[in-house]
């Protein structure tokens, strides 16, 4: 069993200041440039109070730079190394979504609704819950998951669970930026299952749309939105989907529905937390174990306001009897509040709910055609025995480049079909084709799905991380490139 502690230094503790939202808080710009920059810094919520955080970890996804931070928070204290505050940066519009979780509530990053430019984090005040169960009325979604299924896994061995964000445009007016904010919502869960120790899964965003239905958030939607996206869902093939509208006072609204179990919930856009919990339904949880109740499948509560994400949701944990805080408290019991075991059980089925289209990080594809999304009649190509670009024709070899993963990394090797020893490579500074030896980091390149734009990616060296693939300057080139340049982006098309 491991311990949870979190330690409370003297100098954090001296920010807990009593603050004015209005003197202190900052502009949308000024607040992004804060996360973009800095390993640390301060944060003003609406109830008056200074919070100091610091930054735990960065990743890039899907072109959005996602940010796990911890906040100073005494009323936390007893939980050490609880990551309860994420942030998603998307560094071409230069805009961000955020979510933070206190003892004192939830907060998400808001702009006041007088109009003016500030910023500051809001207390999220979410509706009461409603205590129904919304079983599946596929009752084949229960056998499918149960069965023992291969599942579907990237190069370095995790199931992934891939997702599709579908928003109302009622939503996507609220929340702004619809790439952060769907990113924000798969990393609530992403965080439970790592405070939780829930390890060999995670979800990855593959997609995100917006219809014009709003009804609100009520059950019809569950059923309803498979239509409004099925374009989307037939791209993407996600093993879930998740659906946002904006509240309505449409009869049998709450804050979120999913199907027990399923592959489909709905949230509103107010309340992002409530997605972790709906995603909890759809592997089969329930709610706070009731007498009688059999299962391990229930959320569990230390006391009020201390509940893991299917019994409360204050909390961001799946219930577990294998973590433990600094006071002693189990999160869990082994014979019926044992999120974590059914996460566990359930990974591989819920990860081939449908066979994923958009490659896995590192994923052999075979041999593709290169064509830049700035110049679209701009194919790379050896014809001439260089690399260039330009227009080909339909048979060219020179135009089709083998892409294989290199190890278990999540990078490839690009080497030409038609003079096959041409390998993409930055050995002697510039980009060329030509003969590598095998452990060339510089002849490696990662491929990084563009944001919002999942058939597009960026290609970056591994040996000098700044060196992107472009044609800024007419010709190909690798080197640092700005985030909105469209001549670093390039759609890859399988020739099989």
């Amino acid at each position: 069993m491991r311990k949870k502690r979190f330690f409370t230094s003297s100098f954090a503790a001296l920010c807990l200041l009593s603050a004015t939202v209005q003197g202190q808080s900052l502009s949308a710009h000024e607040e992004y440039l804060q996360f973009a920059q800095n390993e640390d810094g301060e944060i003003h919520l609406d109830d008056g109070r200074t919070l100091f955080y610091t930054v735990k970890s960065r990743s890039q996804v899907n072109g959005v730079e996602v940010i796990r931070a911890q906040v100073d928070d005494p009323a936390l204290a007893e939980f050490m190394d609880y990551s309860s505050f994420i942030i998603t940066l998307d560094h071409d519009k230069q805009e961000m979504s955020g979510y933070l979780e206190t003892g004192s509530g939830q907060f998400r990053l808001q702009s006041p609704s007088d109009g003016n430019e500030n910023v500051f984090w809001r207390k999220i005040k979410p509706p009461k819950m409603d205590d129904r169960i919304l079983k599946n009325p596929d009752t084949s979604f229960m056998g499918r998951l149960n069965q023992e299924a291969a599942g579907e896994k990237d190069a370095s061995g995790r199931y992934v669970i891939d997702v599709f964000i579908g928003f109302s445009e009622q939503a996507a007016q609220d929340v702004g930026n619809i790439n952060t904010e769907a990113q924000m919502y798969v990393e609530t869960v992403n965080e439970a299952l790592n405070n939780s120790q829930i390890e060999g899964v995670y979800l990855r965003l593959v997609g995100v749309g917006v219809s014009p239905q709003n009804p609100g958030v009520v059950t019809s939607v569950l059923q309803d939105g498979k239509e409004w996206f099925k374009d989307d869902i037939a791209r993407y093939a996600p093993d879930l989907i998740g659906l946002v509208q904006r509240p309505t006072d449409a009869p049998g609204s709450a804050g979120g529905w999913g199907n027990v179990p399923g592959d489909i919930v709905v949230i509103g856009a107010p309340w992002p937390g409530a997605y972790r919990h709906e995603v909890g339904h759809n592997v089969g949880g329930m709610h706070c174990k009731s007498e009688g109740d059999t299962g391990y499948n229930y959320g569990f509560s230390v006391r009020q306001g201390r509940g893991t994400a299917q019994c409360g949701n204050d909390l961001s944990y799946y219930s577990s009897p294998l973590i433990m805080d600094d006071e002693g408290n189990v999160l869990g019991t082994t014979h019926s509040q044992d999120m974590a075991r059914l996460w566990r059980e359930r990974s591989a089925a819920m990860s081939a709910n449908r066979i994923h289209k958009v490659p896995f990080p590192g994923e052999t594809g075979g041999r593709y055609r290169m064509q830049n999304y700035w110049r679209a009649d701009q194919f790379l190509h050896m014809e001439n025995g260089g690399l260039e670009s330009g227009a080909i024709e339909q048979g060219w070899w020179s135009a089709q480049w083998d892409i294989k993963a290199v190890g278990q990394d999540d990078y490839v090797r690009i080497c030409n079909r038609w003079r096959a020893q041409a390998c993409m490579n930055v050995e002697d500074g510039g980009l060329q084709a030509g003969a590598i030896e095998s452990g060339w980091h510089s002849a490696q390149w990662k491929l990084e799905p563009v944001e919002g734009q999942p058939d597009l990616v960026r290609i970056r060296n591994r040996w000098r991380p700044d060196q992107y693939l472009h044609i800024e300057n007419g010709t190909p080139e690798a080197g640092p490139i700005q985030p909105g340049w469209f001549s670093a982006r390039w759609k890859l098309t399988s020739t099989d």
